[in-house]
Order: structure tokens, then C-alpha cells, then sequence
């Protein structure tokens, strides 16, 4: 039932992105990390945006992830909705082949609302399906604009909790993020 609605946000997000959009982008990563007495890690990805003016998105991405000797590739398609100024929902959707350590599939929503002129608080749900078995991450969070934008350059701090359970075990931590314009 779940992944039905997420994949029914997804697909509506796409279609109003897609009917509307005013703004392809494409962007791409990559990194590489040399890790002692292991293979190292490396990962390579690509994703293509269609926006809107209003801000609702639709994407597709693709990435190579490559840990301890394999290497496993992932797909995803996603999509974010205004469906008024203040409030958004955001919906992803992925998949990997024959994974290693990698999620067989994964999906998120997240809901977010603006609580004042310059924050904004959500709570997101992530389930990751492994091949040992699922992993749920609950993930309320807060982000707050230090200052007004300057010309377009925002400096933001996110801070949240991420609560993850398998079965009857529960992990907690504490997310936080600091983002500023070079």
C-alpha cells in the first residue's frame, strides 16, 4: 500500500514537471576514496531535472557505487510538488541490479512546510530494502536561513533526528548541515 502512494507521488510529480517544465538541468558526480587493507570505494552518478516555475520537479538518476571489490548500479526516479507556497511533498523511488550492498529497492516521501519567513520544518520517511532485510529511517528537521538571500547566495542549517529500526532494533542519530555559497 505504501509503495503504491510513493510511486503514485512520484508519478505525479514527473507528469506536473514534465507538462510545465521551464527548466532541464543535469547534473553529475563522482568521488573516490583509497581505503586501507580494503578495496577502495569509489561511486559516479548522473541525474536529469525538469522544474517548473512554481518549484515542483520531476528526476531521473543513475549511479555506479563501487565498495569491498563489487560494484553495484542503482536507478532512481523522483519527484517534488508545491501544492501551495507554503507547504511541498517530496516522493523518490529507486531500484538496484543484483545488488551487493546496496538496497534491492528504496523508496522516501517527505512533507515540509514552511513555519516562518525563513524555516521550514518536515518530516521524511525512508525504507531501504535490503537483501538481509528492510531498514526504516524516521526523519523529522528543521531548516532555518541564517540570513536573507543576497543575490541569490543562501546559507542554511539543517538539523534533525534520524531514527532507523530493523525489527526490534533501533538506532538514533543526530543530523545537522550547514550549507553557504563559496
Amino acid at each position: 500500500m505504501t509503495r503504491r502512494i510513493a510511486a503514485a507521488l512520484t508519478a505525479g510529480c514527473l507528469i506536473a514537471a514534465g507538462l510545465r517544465a521551464q527548466t532541464p538541468r543535469v547534473a553529475a558526480w563522482s568521488s573516490y576514496e583509497g581505503v586501507t587493507n580494503s578495496e577502495d570505494w569509489s561511486t559516479a552518478g548522473a541525474q536529469f531535472t525538469l522544474a517548473a516555475a512554481r518549484g515542483s520537479a520531476g528526476w531521473v538518476a543513475g549511479e555506479r557505487v563501487g565498495r569491498f571489490g563489487a560494484t553495484d548500479l542503482t536507478a532512481r526516479v523522483g519527484g517534488v510538488l508545491h501544492p501551495t507556497e507554503r507547504w511541498w511533498i517530496t516522493a523518490e523511488a529507486g531500484t538496484a541490479t543484483d545488488p551487493e550492498f546496496m538496497p534491492k529497492n528504496s523508496w522516501e516521501v517527505d512533507v515540509a512546510a514552511l513555519v516562518g519567513r525563513r524555516a521550514s520544518f518536515g518530516l521524511g520517511y525512508r525504507r531501504r530494502n535490503y537483501v538481509v532485510g528492510p531498514v526504516d529511517f524516521l526523519m523529522p528537521h528543521l531548516t532555518v536561513d541564517l540570513h536573507p538571500p543576497d543575490r541569490g547566495r543562501r546559507r542554511q542549517v539543517t538539523a534533525g533526528v534520524v531514527e532507523a529500526w530493523r525489527g526490534d532494533r533501533h538506532r538514533a542519530a543526530i543530523l545537522s548541515r550547514a550549507t553557504a555559497p563559496p
